[in-house]
């Protein structure tokens, strides 16, 4: 059954003070930077607020005290963390409604969060205390403040043995600081206060589960298994009860239990149930596949077909440009060859061997020096080159006794006909074209 308790719940706890490096960790730069901005003198705290557990302690309820066990399970204590997450007032010592009216506010939480420790899940907190608080402060440094108590409003769930089970945390009203060794403080309306201050063993945590789950803690046994150092629970067994199939499905839908805690993977590929599933989903993923593979494969046809084509346009493109130019070198190259012959002509006349040579047998060298298309003219010995072009024209002229007409001078106008009496152009010209025998 469960029952909303419109009160609050007193969790005591410890009291830390912590380093500004290790708040500036905790609660990040920024925030941190921010406080120190405004107040030299803060004092920042942590708060360890309550753990998993089962606590116990007096429970006014309906008038009457009575002694509950108070369960807190492992959600209970993270959703408890990020309650504290949020910015929840702090006071010194508690009030008689959990009220804030008339209270002194002496801080507030800054972070919350939990942590799982060997004895279970705690729930954190840092805190800030203003400086303007010094006295506070002080009470926390001479450990006058040294314990911490949430409030809140819970909703329960009654079990049997005197269980109250943490079923949600529905606000957090606010924490006080006080001195643990104080009595706990009490509430004069009718509700729910209690004290956790101490933790049971294991197996009032788990009897506690046990009852939740709806199986009567005495129903089961603790049994030790020293080979495997583990303590094992096992249902006791009873004379005439036997457990039906129908008891075995209940309670596996019950508490939602999945099939590989019961069977071996083995087992549960070896069932018809699943084989056949597995192998309809098999069968549909390479169906899928295959239509898959098959609009891959049409539309990679057409992205080369479409590349084919792009490919034959820009080779035609090539081509042209590539004739094109072809025309222009051929265009061009008459124009180079004079412009060569004309620098080796230079470089000709230039040479030492044609020293004091005729007029007429220069032109004629000059004329007939060629060298080879790929030869540098701009090279440091292209004056070598040249002069064993010239000599071998020289030593032709020689061999085949090449012999030059001398110039025919009119006496009248002593030349070219001009009447000045000069040559304009040098008129000599070989006597024989053909190299003599």
């Amino acid at each position: 059954m469960k029952i909303k308790i419109k009160r609050g719940v007193l969790i005591h706890a410890s009291v830390q003070e912590l380093a500004a490096s290790a708040v500036a960790n905790l609660i990040g730069q920024k925030e941190y930077s921010k406080i120190k901005a405004t107040d030299k003198h803060p004092m920042f705290i942590k708060l360890d607020v309550g753990k998993q557990g089962v606590s116990k302690g007096p429970v006014i309820l309906g008038g009457i005290k009575k002694m509950w066990n108070k369960i807190w399970s492992a959600t209970r204590i993270k959703e408890l963390g990020k309650w504290l997450n949020r910015d929840i007032a702090l006071f010194e010592h508690h009030n008689a409604d959990n009220s804030h009216d008339n209270r002194r506010q002496i801080g507030r939480t800054l972070k919350g969060w939990s942590e799982e420790q060997s004895d279970g899940e705690h729930a954190y907190a840092v805190a800030y205390i203003p400086s303007e608080n010094s006295d506070v402060q002080e009470s926390i440094r001479n450990k006058t403040l040294d314990t911490c108590s949430l409030e809140a409003n819970l909703r329960f769930v009654f079990g049997k043995f005197r269980q109250l089970f943490v079923n949600k945390i529905q606000e957090l009203t606010g924490i006080a600081l006080g001195d643990a060794t104080m009595s706990s403080p009490g509430f004069a309306s009718a509700g729910i206060v209690g004290v956790v201050q101490e933790m049971s063993d294991i197996e009032d945590t788990i009897a506690a589960a046990l009852e939740e789950a709806g199986i009567d803690p005495e129903d089961v046994e603790f049994v030790n298994d020293d080979k495997n150092k583990k303590t094992k629970i096992r249902r006791k067994k009873m004379g005439g009860d036997e457990i039906t199939l129908e008891d075995v499905q209940a309670y596996v839908r019950k508490m939602k239990v999945q099939p590989d805690v019961i069977y071996q993977k083995e087992e549960l590929l070896s069932t018809k149930i699943v084989s056949d599933a597995m192998t309809s989903e098999i069968a549909e993923k390479l169906e899928a596949l295959g239509t898959k593979k098959d609009e891959l494969i049409a539309a990679l046809k057409i992205t080369i077909e479409e590349n084919k084509t792009a490919i034959e346009t820009a080779n035609a493109t090539l081509k042209t440009k590539e004739d094109e130019f072809k025309q222009k070198l051929d265009a061009v190259k008459p124009l180079q060859q004079q412009a060569r012959q004309k620098v080796i002509g230079e470089l000709v006349s230039k040479s030492s061997l044609l020293k004091d040579t005729p007029q007429e047998q220069m032109d004629y060298i000059m004329s007939h020096v060629t060298l080879p298309v790929d030869e540098d003219l701009d090279s440091k010995d292209i004056s070598d080159k040249v002069d064993v072009a010239v000599q071998s024209q020289i030593d032709d002229i020689k061999k085949y006794n090449i012999q030059f007409e001398e110039p025919v001078i009119n006496p009248v106008d002593k030349g070219d006909g001009d009447g000045d009496g000069d040559f304009d152009v040098n008129p000599l010209v070989p006597k024989s074209a053909k190299k003599k025998e």
